[in-house]
């Protein structure tokens, strides 16, 4: 999350000044950059792309929404330009699922996240918005999902947790809704999509039944079509979208089953293209589509991260894809791991393979196809080293360990699906402890496996819990000198046993706050005993040290220098190289981390900006500090201001625990409530990088994080921050 994204949706041109008073919170010197592999020439990456569309002006618009933002394409796949970040104030986004353009070109965005719908000019500029969390009223919404125009300029929207379609016109004024919940004529179960016919006649897609409604204009019934099954002609499985071509056909997005599926507009199966798989012309889990002028199509093929481009009867004309099979390309790297001579091995998940790299990042070698045959796989999600050089690689849906000499030889394997002594089920995190033992993840049995090299089981440990020695699917696993082990599991915390699974301490515990995690992915140690932890859902590397003290963070959401989107594995050498499988990013980035840097250092500086001594104010991005400018309060003092307002010299306070100001915009949706589950977009089967978070953190979550700190002052720069 962007530390300004976060206080700027809360506190709108508020800045805050903190003086960090412990050591070693933060300094951009800390992890430096060293290399991005692969570095693509492109500007842009996908994060699970889903709603796409075409404005007047021929461009493709189109939802990136796990990176929380629209771009937009020419019919060429070019570039042209891309807005939003994640959040909830006015002009940012949080899950948008599907944008609409209207005829005088303002883009129309529907928010999951947000419950709402926000209105664009065409470059990308703020224009009004509209919604909020809501389940009776009209002009609220609950995981709303798609969104349409009619010839009027009515604005159609797809509720899709409520069960109903509303009606706006285009400024954003309720004018009428209908549906109910249900499998009955006129009612839905997770309507998603909406498409108009020639005569003014609405088709609604339901996921959940699995069907296309049509209705005429007035929201009166008409007729129905399709049904449940994996395969058969005419039926879908959690289909996401519908439109109506320049035929006059219906076609409809059957997302389940990977393909698209033409109609006439009474139903009539007419054809259909498409197969699940990576290769070009393949899709894997399908959400939107978009004619051009020339009737070519264009899918989000969500999953596999690319936008493909199809001509009017689905032959493949072109993809703009962030990942690839090709030698040194991922598609979701789920571990990382260096060897003795700095040579890298990734578990390249959905290309079922391990690629290996140079210290430079250079590609090496490759081994591994789909399959469940020696030196195959199926979804390899974690890979580990021993001091001679071979590699073991969890085989997770094929529940099994496979070994490999460096080049990728195969040698031997263990494991079948179980849970018994020499069983797993599906293995993740694995790592090989200086005395030749192999401790493996065993994700779905929620326990601890050890194995001597060759397979022979040692012992074991843990069960399902939450409580110390318990686990809950865990996931990351790491070996300190002294051949302690290091475990992450989904209570986000990190547990430290002894090598034969004695439990030690544990560390960490949910939040967004230094030391604290929503996500613990993977876990390393370096030679000084740090615990380096990947938090896959706040897209950041937090550094503890030995008695689980937080020390250091650094990461962002996004796809440039120093952000992640879903970071998974990672590793960490004696002379402090940190490797990070970037996985929503479909990239490895590595970084040189010196713990020296930040010994006695405790401010947060501005991108790009030096440290000032005896400074550890926040700073606006390009502001230099001002000399003798930003009071310090006295402990238990400061206070916030409203825009515009400074604080008389001398006054100030800290606001009682639990008093902050709760942002309107994004509130809390109750648990239980009917409807899409939370952040449900796309297929319901398929690898999610990361699931949604549906719960608003407000100001009262801040100050917990910085309880205990810092001492808050306010500095008020100016009107025009």
């Amino acid at each position: 999350m962007h530390t300004h994204n976060f206080v700027s949706g809360i506190l709108g041109r508020i800045v805050i000044i903190v003086l960090l008073l412990l050591p070693g919170v933060l300094s951009a010197q800390n992890a430096v950059l060293e290399w991005i592999s692969p570095e693509l020439a492109q500007p842009w990456f996908f994060g699970a792309p889903q709603g796409i569309t075409r404005g007047g002006d021929g461009n493709i618009y189109i939802a990136d929404t796990y990176n929380n933002r629209i771009q937009v394409f020419t019919p060429d796949g070019e570039f042209l330009r891309k807005w939003g970040e994640k959040g909830s104030a006015p002009g940012q986004l949080w899950g948008p699922s599907c944008p609409a353009v209207d005829a005088s070109g303002n883009v129309y965005v529907v928010e999951m996240n947000n419950h709402r719908v926000q209105k664009f000019t065409a470059q990308g500029e703020y224009l009004t918005h509209w919604g909020g969390y809501g389940t009776t009223d009209g002009g609220k919404f609950y995981v709303p999902q798609g969104i349409a125009i009619d010839g009027d300029g009515n604005i159609y929207v797809a509720d899709s947790g409520n069960n109903r379609i509303q009606k706006f016109d285009s400024a954003g004024n309720f004018l009428s809704m209908w549906g109910a919940k249900g499998t009955e004529d006129g009612q839905f179960d997770s309507p998603t999509g909406i498409a108009f016919d020639g005569t003014g006649n609405i088709y609604v897609v339901e996921s959940r039944n699995h069907r296309i409604q049509k209705f005429d204009s007035t929201g009166k019934f008409l007729l129905k079509w399709g049904g449940y099954s994996e395969g058969t002609d005419g039926k879908f499985c959690y289909p996401k979208t519908v439109l109506v071509n320049a035929q006059n056909e219906v076609v409809v997005v059957d997302t389940s089953n990977d393909r698209i599926q033409r109609f006439d507009t009474n139903g009539v199966f007419l054809g259909k293209w498409g197969a699940s798989g990576t290769e070009e012309g393949r899709l894997r889990n399908p959400y939107g589509m978009a004619f051009d002028s020339s009737g070519n199509a264009y899918v989000t093929d969500t999953w596999n991260n690319r936008i493909q481009k199809f001509d009017s009867t689905g032959n493949f004309l072109a993809a703009w894809s962030s990942f690839g099979n090709q030698d040194g390309k991922c598609n979701f790297p789920m571990d990382v791991v260096l060897d003795a001579d700095g040579n890298i091995y990734i578990a390249d998940t959905n290309n079922y393979r391990i690629q290996k790299f140079d210290s430079s990042g250079g590609f090496l070698a490759k081994w591994g196809v789909e399959g469940g045959g020696d030196g195959e796989f199926n979804q390899p999600y974690g890979v580990a080293v021993d001091p001679q050089g071979n590699v073991y690689v969890a085989d997770t849906m094929n529940h099994r360990i496979q070994k490999f000499s460096g080049s990728g030889t195969y040698l031997a394997q263990w494991g079948s699906e179980g849970d018994g002594n020499t069983e797993l089920d599906e293995p993740g995190g694995i790592v090989v402890d200086g005395e030749e033992h192999v401790f493996v993840c065993d994700r779905y049995n929620h326990r601890i496996v050890k194995y001597s090299t060759d397979g022979v089981y040692q012992t074991q440990w843990g069960e399902w819990g939450t409580g110390e020695g318990y686990f809950r699917f865990p996931s990351g696993i790491a070996v300190d000198a002294s051949g302690n082990i290091y475990v992450t599991d989904d209570v986000t915390r990190v547990q430290k046993f002894t090598n034969d699974g004695v439990f030690i301490a544990q560390y960490g515990e949910y939040g967004t706050g230094a030391g604290q995690f929503e996500d613990t992915n993977d876990v390393a140690v370096d030679a000084l005993s740090n615990l380096f932890i990947t938090d896959g859902e706040l897209d950041r590397v937090q550094v503890l040290d030995s008695d689980g003290s937080f020390v250091y963070q650094w990461g962002a959401s996004g796809d440039g220098d120093g952000q992640f989107y879903g970071p998974y594995g990672l590793s960490v050498t004696t002379s402090g190289v940190v490797v990070i499988a970037d996985s929503g990013n479909n990239r490895i980035t590595k970084y040189l981390y010196d713990p020296a840097v930040n010994e006695g250092e405790g401010e947060v500086q501005p991108e790009g900006e030096d440290p000032v001594e005896g400074e550890g104010e926040i700073l606006p991005e390009g502001e230099d500090p001002v000399e003798g400018e930003g009071e310090i309060l006295p402990e238990g003092e400061g206070e916030m201001l409203p825009e515009g307002e400074v604080l008389p010299e001398g006054e100030g306070e800290i606001l009682p625990e639990g008093e902050g100001e709760v942002s309107v915009e994004g509130e809390v949706v109750p648990e239980g409530e009917d409807g899409e589950e939370a952040g449900c977009c796309g297929s319901e089967k398929g690898f999610r990088p990361r699931d949604w978070d549906f719960l608003q953190k407000n100001f009262g979550d801040l100050l917990m994080a910085l309880s205990g700190m810092a001492l808050l002052a306010v500095w008020n720069r100016s009107s025009t921050f």
